[in-house]
């Protein structure tokens, strides 16, 4: 396909800040927002959830390090380019939460988030799920795994125009982008490192090296300090603090899946006791398994069941 055949921008893209999240919440879900914090509360929550953070939360999995040694480990491999980003950064532990870092820009002046607009140049065109483009916003490449499409003719180097996928039918992993209709959301630009063919052929690796975005500049950290740090977002490290479990408790986990909370419980308990992990997908568990491996939270026992028909009922007890 020729540079002059390719798209501008799909018929549905928006950006980012003139998305109405609206379009996504359940009626009764808004219903009950609205109840509690009125209209213009909820608006301007929902403006702000616009705006990607300025920072990457990371959690020290204390299982394999402790929370210094991590932090400067950390920051020798970000020096050494380790992130694959030149821009400078700041990585300090949280005020509150323990064992966790915040990796922001180190910006002296100027706007936490850099305006990307889609490049009137055509560009090859790819399409995200929402998950990949979450990720992508807090800095990470594009895993193959996440595309759920790419341009006809996409080659090795060709730049990229990237979008997420947030609304409508007719969407699924492989398909060509030129008759995409549904909405989408125009996140920035990148370079593909495989072509069209072999993202929906290879079953992991990079598929696009991020350039530049609509959120701020932050360093991949895929690859780094295997199994050390996780990033996780900080309402997801709260949970388990909340929940407090100690050494030789005995934890069900209901959702485990990807099992991010799990494994922080797992260091929570210093891997003694039991902490049952269940998962109704099984491929989601595999996956979920792997990671337990990889952080060392051997007191895991992973489980592929439903959780909401795990119960014996009308049993006497």
């Amino acid at each position: 396909m020729g540079r002059s055949e390719r798209i501008v921008k799909p018929p549905g893209c928006v950006s980012l800040q003139s998305y109405d999240l609206c379009q996504g919440l359940d009626q009764e879900v808004k219903s009950l927002l609205l109840s509690q914090y009125g209209d213009e509360h909820l608006h301007r929550i929902l403006e702000n959830l616009k705006f990607p953070p300025s920072y990457t939360s990371v959690r020290v999995n204390t299982l394999l390090i402790n929370s210094e040694d991590a932090k400067e480990e950390l920051m020798q491999a970000l020096a050494k380019g380790g992130g694959g980003c030149e821009t400078s950064f700041n990585l300090e532990f949280h005020d509150v939460l323990e064992n966790c870092l915040l990796l922001r820009e180190n910006l002296v002046t100027g706007p936490l988030h850099h305006s990307v607009e889609c490049e009137s140049e055509p560009l090859s065109m790819i399409l995200v799920d929402r998950l990949c483009g979450e990720a992508v916003l807090r800095g990470s490449d594009i895993f193959v795994s996440g595309i759920l499409g790419a341009q006809k003719g996409m080659r090795r180097g060709d730049r990229c125009s990237i979008y997420a996928h947030v609304g409508g039918r007719g969407v699924f992993r492989g398909m060509t982008v030129e008759s995409y209709e549904s909405a989408c959301i125009f996140l920035g630009e990148g370079i593909a490192e495989v072509s069209r063919s072999d993202i929906f052929r290879l079953p992991n690796g990079i598929g696009v090296k991020v350039s530049r975005t609509v959120g701020p500049r932050l360093p991949p950290l895929n690859g780094l300090m295997n199994g050390k740090i996780l990033m996780q977002n900080i309402p997801s490290i709260v949970v388990p603090i909340v929940l407090d479990p100690r050494p030789g408790d005995v934890v069900l986990d209901m959702c485990s899946a990807p099992g991010g909370k799990t494994t922080h419980i797992a260091a929570l308990m210093d891997n003694r006791g039991v902490l049952v992990a269940c998962e109704k997908s099984k491929n989601k568990m595999m996956n979920a398994r792997k990671r337990f491996h990889k952080m060392n939270a051997s007191v895991v026992i992973p489980l592929v069941l439903d959780s909401t028909k795990m119960v014996i009922e009308d049993e006497p007890w």
